[in-house]
């Protein structure tokens, strides 16, 4: 079916422009897809995916009401990746307060609620029990991946209003989901699947 002409009033999804391996970021500047940068910014596009399939499979689950701290996290997501993509004084204004040391603490805040609830950790946990609390395990995952990518960024770019504070929110909300899909296991009636090393 052909396109309408209407169709051609909206940005197209394919442009063929990285068919060559390069990308060009919100800033006009070309880079090689294996730049830091878009390292980055797909560990921000992948988490901010896996957190919304967490949000939608916590619909009609009435023993963990997470949805707003991770609704909040998805805004992060899409905040960091502009500033990683621009770096310009202007996305700095817009950004500048998605994430406060308010939000830090309420992460922590949580953590220390839920792993009041939970039995206390003596070894290594294996990943499962509920299907939601392996999707938040997943999205944990790449939490932690973008820990490192977000450090590789170019210094040139840090901004020391702000960097300090979303390293720290990173590290909090990687910690913070590891909790969460043990609370969901437990309220499940699962218990952690302990790591036996070994057989």
């Amino acid at each position: 079916m052909r396109p309408t002409r209407r169709y051609h009033k909206y940005m197209k999804i394919y442009t063929r422009k990285g068919d060559q391996g390069s990308s060009t970021l919100a800033s006009g500047v070309r880079v090689l897809k294996t730049d830091s940068r878009l390292a980055a910014l797909g560990d921000l596009d992948e988490l901010s995916a896996w957190l919304g399939l967490v949000v939608s499979s916590l619909s009609g689950k009435d023993y963990v009401d997470d949805r707003s701290l991770l609704l909040r996290a998805q805004t992060a997501c899409l905040a960091a990746g502009a500033w990683a993509a621009e770096a310009s004084q202007a996305v700095l204004k817009k950004i500048s307060d998605t994430v406060t040391a308010e939000d830090v603490q309420s992460l922590e805040g949580r953590i220390d609620e839920v792993t009041s609830e939970l039995p206390k950790l003596t070894s290594f946990i294996l990943p499962g029990g509920q299907r939601l609390a392996t999707e938040i395990q997943i999205a944990r995952g790449v939490a932690r991946r973008l820990e490192r990518s977000w450090l590789g960024i170019p210094n040139s770019l840090n901004n020391d209003s702000i960097w300090p504070l979303w390293r720290e929110y990173w590290n909090r909300l990687s910690d913070y989901l590891f909790v969460l899909a043990r609370l969901v296991n437990q309220r499940a009636g699962n218990p952690d699947e302990i790591w036996r090393g070994q057989s």
